[in-house]
């Protein structure tokens, strides 16, 4: 095969859309090259630490599950294989993606699947709507006494107008499936939302003295310190108050647990007459006004507002959710106890779809197809 040739085949296939024809060809020649080319520098390189790390997830379930590595299982592959775990280059995950994931005609042509974007709608005090990605950025929008701004970076910041602190209405900023806002709100408090979510506030923000707003869904907090004025989240049968701190808030109804995790500072959690105190690096799980209490790493939970998913023997269930919301696809199991498969890794929320599922498939339990907008769960 020419030099040119072998490039542009590597090149489709690091981006996951080559025919199968192609891929065929691919690990074909990768077997020769192993012994006798050193072409090797000139192959497309993979995400490093994707790789490093579906090695890591890879050997780490073999030695759990007691299987033999499943790199090594045919042998034409074992000099191409060590040769990619010398030098570092093309993940050996996607070899393993090759065996375990359906890669129909549908599947190549799966880009129609886009993951999500910065979008929101706006909903202000009069009623009116209007959908942040349709605005020019710098735009000035008033609405009951405050001044609404869309900054170059797409995020909206409010500032009071002259002689009208006594005005006041709700605005609410919500995100579709696929759609992901920021905002900062009066106090100079800066709120992320995640996808399928919504948050309410007095554009004045202060409610008898305290600064109040209602979440459904996702949202990361950065309040800005003020010892006189509490800062509170409300959600579904729960309070989190604070003063000036770091955290995050989970309270997406389906999932019938609200998680609230502390990355800077001190939060109270109320549900009921039970009220709990949270440290940074501490999670409060809410299941029916029942609170408990984990150590995790918060970096973790806000994973999402840094672009990247991260599962800790997380179902398949749990992350499909998140898949669903995130790339606006339906998800359909061909049998049910697929949702109890595990999985541990971390993935990049604005890969490809395919490359999502190939990285969930390493787990040997499960396989995907696409069918129009919906992904199809099956077992391997």
């Amino acid at each position: 095969m020419e030099k040119e040739k072998f490039i542009q085949i590597a090149s489709r296939v690091a981006d996951g859309v080559a025919t199968p024809e192609e891929i065929a060809q691919y690990i074909y020649y990768l077997d020769w090259s192993a012994q006798h080319s050193s072409l090797w520098n000139e192959v497309p390189l993979m995400d490093k630490t994707s790789f490093q790390e579906s090695i890591r997830l890879n050997l780490s379930q073999q030695f759990q599950t007691k299987k033999s590595i499943p790199f090594y299982k045919k042998t034409k592959w074992i000099a191409a294989a060590a040769m990619l775990l010398a030098i570092g280059t093309c993940s050996i995950m996607f070899y393993k993606s090759l065996q375990s994931t359906n890669y129909s005609k549908e599947n190549i042509q799966a880009s129609t699947i886009k993951p999500g974007q910065q979008k929101a709608t706006l909903t202000l005090a009069n009623g009116k709507k209007i959908v942040l990605n349709n605005q020019s950025d710098g735009q000035v929008l008033t609405d009951a006494g405050v001044e609404i701004v869309k900054e170059s970076n797409g995020q909206l910041v409010y500032r009071v107008l002259e002689n009208q602190q006594s005005a006041k209405g709700d605005n609410t900023l919500s995100t579709q499936r696929g759609e992901t806002y920021s905002v900062v709100l009066l106090d100079g408090t800066k709120v992320w939302l995640n996808a399928s979510s919504s948050l309410t506030y007095s554009t004045l923000l202060y409610t008898e003295g305290k600064r109040k707003v209602k979440i459904e869904g996702e949202a990361y907090f950065e309040v800005s310190k003020d010892a006189l004025h509490p800062f509170i989240v409300q959600s579904e049968n729960q309070e989190v108050e604070v003063l000036g701190t770091h955290f995050n808030v989970d309270a997406y109804p389906e999932d019938k647990v609200v998680r609230t995790t502390l990355l800077e500072g001190q939060v109270a959690v109320k549900s009921g007459r039970e009220k709990r105190i949270l440290r940074p690096n501490q999670q409060i799980s809410n299941y029916n006004h029942q609170l408990s209490v984990q150590d995790v790493d918060g970096l973790d939970a806000v994973a999402w507002k840094n672009g990247k998913f991260v599962f800790h023997q997380e179902s398949m269930e749990s992350i499909m959710q998140k898949i669903s919301r995130w790339y606006d696809v339906d998800i359909d199991y061909q049998n049910e106890e697929l949702k109890k498969v595990a999985f541990t890794g971390t993935i990049a929320k604005y890969d490809r779809i395919e490359k999502v599922l190939s990285k969930l498939a390493l787990t040997e339990e499960v396989k995907f197809s696409i069918q129009k907008n919906t992904i199809v769960v099956n077992s391997n």
